[in-house]
Parts: structure tokens; sequence; C-alpha cells
């Protein structure tokens, strides 16, 4: 059950007409685990993507409080340790209370953190031009939310797709990690994964929409990199060491792979030689995924958009909409994120080697966006 839906109906809104990426009820979990359980160490009430041309994203991370007799500057102090926990740059609490005292607020701005009542959220949203959604978005239905957060008892197999939306992609230490994951988590459910139930066919379309924020990340690292290396070679190199944490990472696991597959006396694990052009630590169909970034390479600032539209497609597949409007407005926007969304959903259902069907349905509908 969503807490405080008036306020986060509000900011999801918000969020959409900004045309940020909006994830809801994202349970926070310890970087490292020491204890037999993973313990939930608090959650987040709405967490915001914000398209950025040199990281791909930015985080922002917003607060809903409809308690009253909340201390404000107590919620901003711990609204800046989750941003440092989760490497947010700014914060927004929203209050349930007449009005926050003048030094409360300033000393929350010097934190990062933007306190408001909820009145004052209107006019906010209305003057940094937020308030404006436009056409009908299956993502701001918090019904859809809340069907999302129950996907797991109904399906209890597939729950580790629930969850890889509402912690496991977030809690990810680098892009690279969340995209390995998203590719493995997937690949490993493709026996519980029916193309003839909507809900799966939403479930595997979000997590390519989540897919794709790793690759827009991993796309703005390249790029700051290497721009658009010229040759396909040197773009596969560095995209594979960029995977695995660097070009040593890669090697050694490399050469620990080669000692398991042929194990020979003496061998020293140091003494990696350079990756060959059909690198055995690769994610799957390695080639396409090569492709699927030089694509984004094209236009690395329209990566960003694509997970966003996904995931509206994906929230009209549970709903069962036979329109898409806020999608077509976010084609007709970007078309050349539509067009990495294509990429990407095709690849994905390849690697984790689904049924063609899912592909099917969201390539059918993202082709025929941009027509009027």
């Amino acid at each position: 059950m969503i807490q405080d839906r008036g306020q986060k109906a509000q900011v999801i809104r918000y969020i959409l007409a900004k045309r940020w990426f909006p994830q809801l009820e994202v349970v926070v979990l310890p970087e490292m685990k020491i204890s037999k359980a993973n313990k939930a160490l608090t959650d987040i009430d709405v967490l915001a993507l914000l398209p950025d041309e040199f990281d791909g994203f930015r985080s922002l991370l917003i607060d809903c409080r409809t308690t009253k007799g909340e201390s404000p500057i107590s919620r901003a102090l711990w609204q800046r340790g989750l941003m440092d926990q989760l490497r947010a740059t700014r914060g927004i609490c929203i209050l349930k209370r007449d009005n926050i005292e003048d030094d409360h607020r300033y000393a929350g701005a010097k934190l990062g953190v933007l306190l408001l009542t909820e009145t004052e959220f209107d006019d906010f949203a209305r003057t940094t031009g937020g308030a404006d959604l436009g056409p009908k978005s299956s993502i701001a239905n918090l019904d859809l939310w809340e069907e999302y957060l129950a996907l797991q008892e109904k399906f209890p197999a597939l729950k580790g797709l629930v969850d890889l939306a509402f912690s496991g992609h977030w809690m990810c230490q680098t892009p690279a990690e969340a995209c390995r994951k998203s590719v493995a988590l997937l690949r490993s459910h493709r026996g519980e994964l029916d193309p003839s139930k909507p809900p799966h066919i939403f479930l595997v379309g979000d997590s390519c929409s989540l897919f794709m924020e790793s690759v827009a990340r991993i796309t703005a690292d390249i790029f700051a990199s290497y721009l658009k290396p010229a040759q396909r070679d040197k773009l596969s190199q560095a995209l594979l060491f960029l995977l695995y944490g660097g070009k040593e990472a890669y090697q050694y696991r490399e050469r620990i792979l080669k000692l398991v597959k042929q194990p020979k006396k003496g061998a020293n694990l140091l003494s990696a030689t350079e990756p060959t052009k059909v690198p055995e630590l690769s994610p799957p169909e390695w080639n396409q995924f090569v492709e699927l970034i030089r694509n984004c390479l094209e236009s690395p600032t329209e990566a960003p958009k694509a997970p966003l539209i996904l995931r509206e497609l994906s929230f009209g597949a549970l709903s069962g909409a036979s329109r898409h409007d806020f999608g077509k407005t976010l084609s007709k926007e970007s078309p050349h994120g539509t067009k990495l969304a294509i990429f990407g959903i095709e690849y994905l259902c390849k690697a984790a080697m689904l049924p063609s069907e899912f592909a099917e349905h969201f390539v059918r509908i993202l082709m025929d966006l941009p027509n009027p």
C-alpha cells in the first residue's frame, strides 16, 4: 500500500512534466551485507533521475511527509545522509505544515535540500515549469504502482524482477553492475515469463527501461573518455573494460576463467593477455550490445530519453491501454530516443533468450508512435 498518496501523485506528475525518470518506494539496503538477513536501512518515497549531458543522469530524492509536527531541519539532515549514501545531488522534502522557519529553510538549502510545505509545492511546480503534464500518462497512475508492487505476490517466481525496480537496480554501485544485473536477472527468469500475460510483458519492458538507464550512463562514460571511437575494436575493448571495472580487473577475471577451463601447473594469475575480438567474459550477444552502444554514441544526450519511453509503454501494457498519448508525445520530442528504445528491447530480449513475442510487442508500438 502506497502511503502519502496525495503528495506522491503531485510529485510524480511534476517529474513527468519535467520529462524526468521516476521511481517510487525504493528500498535502501546496506552497501555490504554482514548479517544473515539483508535488512533494509530505510526507503525513498520518490527518486527522480534528471537527464544530464555529462553523467547521463543526476539523482533527486523527494521525501513526502504527511505527519504533522515533523521538524523541517531534522528531515533535511536525515535526507542529506541518504543523498550521500546514494550519491544524489539534490533533495526535496514536502512537509504537512503551515510554514517552515526561515533558519530551517536556509540550513536545509545549504545541505542541498529544498524544504517546502504542501501548498508551496504547487507554486514551486508552476514556477519551475512542472505543472502541466499534458497527455495522460500511465506512469502517473498510482494504482498501477500498487499493482506493480503486488506482482511479487501474484507471481512469486518473478519476485526478483519486481525487486530489481524497487531496490536492486538502485543499489548497484556502478552503471556497469546495473547493466550486467538486468541482463543476468531477466535471463534467469526466462522460464517463468509468458508473453501471453500482460503483467509479464510489463515486467520485461520495465526491466528494459532500467537496463537502458544504465546504458545511458555507460554511454556518457564512454563519450567522455573516447568521444565516438572510429574503430569498432576500440569501442569494443573500451566497453568491455568499463563493464568489468577496468583493464586489470577484466584481465584478472579472464585469466581465472581460463584457469578454470584449462588448468595449467604454475600458471601466473597476473600475467593476463589482451582480450580477444570475441571475449569470453562479454555479456550475451556481445556484437549486438556493442552496436547498441555505438548507436547511443551517435547522440549521447538522447540516450537518457529512452528509459522513460519504455517505462511509459510498459505501464500501458500493465493497464491494458490501447492508446499511448504520452508515449507519442515523448517519441515526437525524441525520435532518436525512440530508436534507441527499439534497439534496447531487441537486444535485451535476445540476450535473455526470451520468446520473440516480447520484443515484437514493444517494437510494434514504438514503430507506430511517431505516426499521427
